[in-house]
């Protein structure tokens, strides 16, 4: 599944449900401007499914690991950011930074820990 700014609204739906899934890892390539996180899905208590989330062009991301309600890599939603976007203003502040922000997007990953992950990107192509 393609993700971009045209249809990042399915952010907010069942179609992508990943509530319980766990992150197993996350890398980050500045050069390449991505960042790919490795998932698990357990389908069942005895089968688990890898998948990847790949977030292209990323502008920025921040990430908070304090683990406020107990630690757990398990992910209690995803959602669009679109009301109180936080990285998004924060770069436009930059004044080096010229960027038409017009096809980015925030992106929260909640973990049921507490913690978030924010990510502004141009694109998400998640590989089931």
């Amino acid at each position: 599944m393609i993700i971009n700014k045209d249809n990042s609204h399915v952010l907010n739906t069942k179609e992508v449900y990943i509530h319980d899934d766990e992150l197993i890892e996350m890398k980050w390539n500045r050069e390449q401007q991505t960042v790919c996180l490795m998932m698990t899905k357990h389908e069942n208590l005895h089968h688990s499914k890898d998948y990847y989330m790949n977030f292209e062009n990323v502008l920025g991301f921040s990430s908070t690991s304090c683990d406020y309600w107990g630690a757990s890599e398990a992910v209690n939603t995803i959602y669009l950011e679109e009301n109180e976007q936080t990285l998004i203003p924060f770069l436009m502040k930059k004044g080096e930074c010229q960027i038409d922000f017009d096809n980015y997007f925030e992106t929260v990953i909640q973990f049921i820990s507490g913690d978030e992950l924010r990510i502004v990107c141009k694109k998400i192509d998640i590989c089931i």
